[in-house]
């Protein structure tokens, strides 16, 4: 019932995905029923048949019937009930419906197992802080079946609780010495902690007792990747799975990104070739049945950044609000390309405050204070635009690591020449004058900065 596996499901390392109710024994069954009426039969052949020849007896046999059958029939709206619905409701991904009705199941009963299945489907819908507190809440002492570690224990690290993280997996561990299951608990603690090798050793037990997992194979490969083991990583890759895919279709969406062509809507363009590989990636993992929960949201989000990037505003939209939609937290990454989006489709206003709620995670982010600066030109927001666009790369040097020689800033002349335009756009074109001209007077054949000279002597 609920989300426990059955024996055989679990000895399959899967959750099952369908289960079946089997009644306990109740007060008599059909083939009871039909052997007191034969008894009765027989002991009453010689009698005369008349229904009203013992009323009394009639009456009570007939009420053992009743009673027996409504006994045996399920009863509606029992608490199991309820619970299995909410389970089959989470997994069909409806998370939020199922997260609420195993709240309100938890308080009108003290049956443990919704607390367990709630800190399962809270894991599932990425709401990790609450099933981390769903856990706290148990009466100590409480024994955590197996299916509620692997989601406990993801739960656990993503919050950031890795020593309890580490001490869980641990002795599960001890508790299951061949079962693969904690092993890989183990491996994902560890690499959350920074101990590669360590995660390294605990995938390689796993993997000798369940050598055909390609989950597995995928994380080792990646792993051993990491680490320099190329040779180990291609033996392990033969076959790779979604996670690989999706790891391999980032890598080429972050190369199309950074060095992108002159046009995104071309035709040569990488971004297109990006876009239907996460397209088809998308539609495998959600045909597939226990995939990785935040494989999902993971796709999700680096579709609207390419989306973003080849000007596809609204699509870009639209998977934002599906990840939200899912209640997932969107990554900074995705809000920088959902503020691009919303810059592209004149929405100025809501982009500027995605620009800075990126810029309050990630202060130092270029293109994020570009995006606030033009944000603030298309509001008309003047002096706010001066003093961002003032703020960009400010000093013409940098000073890189331990070299003491300032180096050239390659974006401090870009900026002070927007910086100079942009008092022309306010129609002030006296003072974007005085600007470009005192820049001209230091590099006389900038192109850029010619260009920007004639545009403002064309405005004064």
């Amino acid at each position: 019932m609920g989300i426990e596996p059955t024996s055989s499901a679990w000895e399959a390392e899967v959750l099952p995905l369908n289960y079946t109710r089997k009644r306990r024994d109740c007060i008599g069954t059909g083939s009871d029923v039909e052997r007191a009426l034969e008894a009765r039969r027989m002991r009453s052949a010689d009698a005369p048949a008349s229904p009203f020849q013992n009323p009394a007896r009639s009456v009570g046999l007939a009420t053992l019937i009743l009673v027996t059958v409504a006994v045996c029939l399920p009863t509606p709206g029992l608490a199991s009930d309820d619970r299995e619905q909410a389970v089959l409701l989470a997994r069909q991904g409806q998370h939020q419906d199922a997260i609420s009705r195993l709240q309100a199941l938890g308080l009108a009963s003290d049956d443990i197992r919704i607390r367990f299945d709630l800190i399962v489907v809270l894991g599932w819908a990425a709401r990790h802080r609450e099933a981390v507190q769903t856990w706290q809440a148990l009466a100590p002492g409480t024994v955590i079946p197996p299916y509620v570690k692997q989601e406990l224990i993801r739960s656990l690290t993503e919050t950031g609780h890795l020593e309890q993280a580490a001490r869980l997996a641990q002795a599960w561990v001890s508790l299951s010495p061949g079962d693969p299951a904690p092993l890989i608990a183990t491996g994902q603690v560890a690499e959350h902690r920074g101990l590669r090798f360590d995660a390294l050793r605990a995938y390689g037990l796993a993997q000798a007792l369940s050598p055909d997992r390609a989950d597995l194979r995928d994380t080792l490969a990646r792993l051993l990747a990491e680490l320099g083991g190329t040779h180990g990583a291609h033996d392990q890759r033969l076959r790779p799975g979604l996670q690989d895919r999706a790891r391999r279709a980032a890598t080429r969406l972050r190369w199309a990104t950074q060095i992108p062509p002159e046009s995104p809507l071309s035709r040569n363009s990488p971004l297109h070739a990006v876009i239907a590989e996460l397209d088809a990636l998308l539609a495998a993992a959600r045909a597939q049945q226990n995939v990785e929960p935040n494989l999902v949201a993971q796709l999700l989000g680096d579709r609207a950044v390419a989306l973003a990037a080849a000007s596809r505003w609204q699509a870009a939209l639209d998977d934002v609000s599906a990840l939200r939609a899912d209640r997932v937290s969107v990554p900074i990454y995705v809000r920088m390309a959902e503020a691009g989006a919303l810059l592209g489709l004149r929405r100025p206003e809501e982009a500027l405050a995605a620009y800075r709620e990126v810029l309050q995670q990630t202060p130092d982010d270029l293109d994020a204070r570009w995006g606030m600066f033009y944000a603030q030109v298309e509001t008309n927001d003047w002096q706010a635009a001066y003093q961002t666009v003032d703020a960009i790369s400010p000093e013409p040097g940098l000073r890189i690591g331990q070299v003491t020689q300032a180096q050239g800033n390659p974006d401090w002349l870009y900026a002070r020449i927007v910086g100079a335009q942009v008092r022309s756009w306010a129609d002030e074109p006296a003072l974007a004058w005085d600007r470009l001209n005192a820049l001209a007077d230091k590099a006389p054949a900038h192109a850029p900065l010619r260009a920007a000279l004639a545009s403002v002597a064309a405005a004064r």
